[in-house]
């Protein structure tokens, strides 16, 4: 009789689900590494609205297309804050940092350098205000 014939077929999210509950390493790997698969869903994704392939936008920001092939990696770490927000406008849309917590929640908008830096400031004067 063939493998498999008489048992159901496991669904890839019936299996991560099984290899998580009986994987303590596997489970921790996963919520180690949360943010930055999140992230990197939402890059490609943003990059595949924008029409762009990772060598268009590597050349147009100057990169190396494997350094592109990283940053959309679900694992390894964070990209630095203003290689985030190069790749976020070079696919037309602006990264938004929200902080909250505060008596008055803070957004800050990061497009390109000289703007991080005057929002940083203006984040930095509003919060001390407090």
């Amino acid at each position: 009789m063939p493998v498999g014939r008489n048992r159901a077929i496991e669904t890839y999210g019936d299996l991560r689900d099984r290899i998580v509950a009986e994987r303590p390493d596997v489970r921790e790997a996963l919520a180690r590494t949360k943010v930055k698969r999140a992230l990197a869903s939402a890059l490609v994704g943003l990059r595949k609205s924008a029409g762009l392939t990772q060598s268009a936008l590597a050349a147009k920001a100057d990169w190396d297309k494997a350094f592109v092939s990283r940053l959309e990696s679900a694992t390894g770490g964070l990209p630095e804050l203003d290689t985030l927000a190069r790749y976020v406008s070079i696919c037309g849309a602006d990264v938004r940092l929200s902080f909250e917590g505060l008596e008055q929640p803070v957004e800050v908008r990061l497009t390109d350098d000289v703007e991080i830096a005057e929002e940083a400031e203006a984040v930095a004067t509003s919060v001390a205000a407090y």
